[in-house]
């Protein structure tokens, strides 16, 4: 009995035996690089064999939120950070991708060591998330300028970053090879007299509240350049005193976007505009008071830049004069345009500059003289291409009517026009009074619709049931029939998502003090009515699965 339980095995060998050290290095480098910095590093008190894996990792983030804890010393949290981060940059060397998080503020020297010596390590993927102002070192813009060959990525979002560009070489101008992705929010530039970039591999530029100080101009050779967003706050708008021009020399571009609050902060121009032939065009200007000078003509210069553009959106035309619109070119190629707040004036030279124009998107009609476009020839595009006009945010005046019979009576090839209506306006008695009398126009307008259209009201009736925060009304027209019908939304496309997820987000982070806003898609600190408008619901999903992938 005593020799066979000698030889009986023990139940606990299997669980006792060390899988995941057995693993390849490569395989553990791998896991232990989607592993947050800090849990990485604590790897090494496992056993001998990982004293060193963690310092083979291709991935580093520094938070300094995670050396926060309630009820402890600030400056204890922010002197362990420190320590840490140079620990692990004097023993990591293969890095591909390094991020920096900073909520509190620092010693700008100390910072500057650290991004000096991540920009040296020949990483290729940089992003840098600061709350506080931090200039940049001399030694940091020479790194940043000469030593970023493998760079592919560049983000900087900062609250204020002064940075000093260095002198270029003898040949006159930098190079990114590989930089693929530009990011850029809060970066102030200065340099002597301008600036040249040749970003052979660039296909994605973004600069948000950025200004070019100091400068006569910058030019950025991106042959791959493919999207465009820049977005100025009122602030970098003013910021400049002195103009400078933004050259871009492209050969692909497919969406451009400029976003400005209280005007344009300096003239873009394209090398060469048959390049954005197949460029969604977004110009949104919004009104903080008064515009800076020289918006209008800055304006105009922009369009220019986009004169064989297949598609446009403009908001703040009110900026164009008419000496500007005389300015303007023609838009050969251009069959969509949405259009802002609109003045008559305007709105017939931009019809009379698009002669294949198909879709006009109108979000808001502002008084204008009825004579004017009486009296004014009948653009071209309203009696070839002209097949769908859309008014958005009607609120039942005369000269929305007005507009509306014109677009009927001179329609020849028109085939829709839709009236969109704000819930809480449906029931007033100005719309009531535009329905009933655009009912009379259509009567009245053989061209357009026949005498077998339905009857506004008893279809509106029917439609209203439907809840929704918009609605449409429709008249569209075919070879057969002509009809009115009133289209209604669903009332959940129209609530405010972002507002209402936002609040939620605030409190969660008020409970998790460890987590931090990096990690999301956008940052509640640095968000502005503006960007919020941009949140969709999809983007939306995609921050309630973080959450619950964080609170796991």
């Amino acid at each position: 009995m005593a020799s066979t339980s000698s030889v009986r095995p023990k139940k606990n060998d299997k669980a006792k035996e060390d899988i995941i050290s057995k693993l390849p290095d490569s395989l553990i480098t791998r896991i232990l690089s989607l592993l947050p910095t800090k849990a990485a590093v604590r790897t090494s008190v496992l056993s001998k064999r990982w004293i060193e894996s963690w310092t083979l990792i291709t991935k580093i983030t520094f938070n300094d939120s995670v050396f926060y804890i309630r009820k402890r010393k600030k400056s204890r949290g922010k002197q362990n950070f420190i320590n840490f981060v140079y620990r692990t940059l004097a023993k990591v060397y293969n890095v591909e991708k390094f991020s920096v998080f900073l909520t509190n503020k620092y010693d700008a020297t100390i910072v500057n060591t650290w991004i000096s010596c991540i920009l040296s390590r020949r990483v290729k993927k940089l992003r840098i998330w600061t709350d506080f102002k931090l200039p940049f070192s001399p030694l940091t813009c020479h790194s940043l300028f000469n030593h970023s060959y493998n760079l592919e990525e560049l983000e900087l979002d900062m609250d204020s970053c002064a940075i000093k560009v260095p002198s270029p070489p003898s040949y006159g101008f930098f190079i990114f090879r590989n930089l693929k992705v530009l990011r850029l929010h809060g970066v102030i530039f200065t340099m002597d007299k301008s600036l040249h970039m040749v970003l052979e591999s660039l296909k994605k530029f973004e600069i948000e509240n950025c200004s070019w100080l100091s400068a006569y101009d910058v030019t950025l050779e991106a042959p791959r350049l493919e999207s465009v967003v820049i977005v100025q706050g009122l602030e970098a708008v003013t910021r400049e005193p002195r103009s400078c021009t933004i050259k871009f020399s492209v050969s692909c571009m497919k969406e451009f976007t400029y976003e400005g609050v209280g005007g344009i902060s300096q003239p873009i121009v394209l090398s060469n505009p048959s390049a954005a032939s197949d460029t969604f065009v977004k110009i949104m200007l919004h009104r903080d008071g008064s515009y800076v000078q020289e918006t209008g003509s800055r304006a105009c210069l922009l369009l220019k830049q986009f004169s064989q553009a297949k598609r446009i959106e403009f908001h703040g035309s009110e900026v164009l004069t008419q000496p500007n619109m005389i300015a303007l070119p023609r838009f050969a190629m251009l069959s969509h345009l949405d259009l802002g707040i609109i003045t008559g004036d305007v709105l017939l030279s931009l019809l009379q500059k698009s002669p294949i124009l198909n879709t006009l998107v109108l979000k808001e009609i502002s008084k204008f003289d009825q004579e004017l476009l009486k009296s004014a020839a009948v653009p071209e595009c309203l009696a070839s291409s002209l097949q769908v006009v859309k008014f958005e945010s009607v609120r039942g005046s005369e000269h929305e009517l007005f507009l509306a019979k014109y677009f009927m009576e001179n329609g020849i090839v028109l085939e829709r026009m839709s009236f969109a209506v704000n819930l809480w306006l449906s029931k007033s008695k100005a719309i009531e009074e535009f329905k009933e009398k655009l009912n009379k126009e259509i009567m009245v307008a053989p061209s357009v619709v026949s005498k077998e259209v339905e009857d506004i009201e008893s279809s509106y009736t029917v439609e209203e049931k439907i809840p929704s925060f918009r609605t449409e009304l429709v008249i569209s027209s075919s070879k057969d029939k002509h009809m009115v019908i009133l289209e209604a939304c669903s009332p959940w496309d129209r609530l405010p998502w972002p507002y209402l997820i936002i609040p939620f987000l605030y409190i969660y982070f008020y409970f998790h003090p460890s987590r931090t806003w990096g990690y999301f898609p956008f940052s509640p600190f640095k968000v502005e009515v503006l960007r919020v408008h941009n949140i969709v619901s999809s983007q939306l999903v995609l921050i309630v699965r973080a959450l619950l992938g964080h609170s796991k």
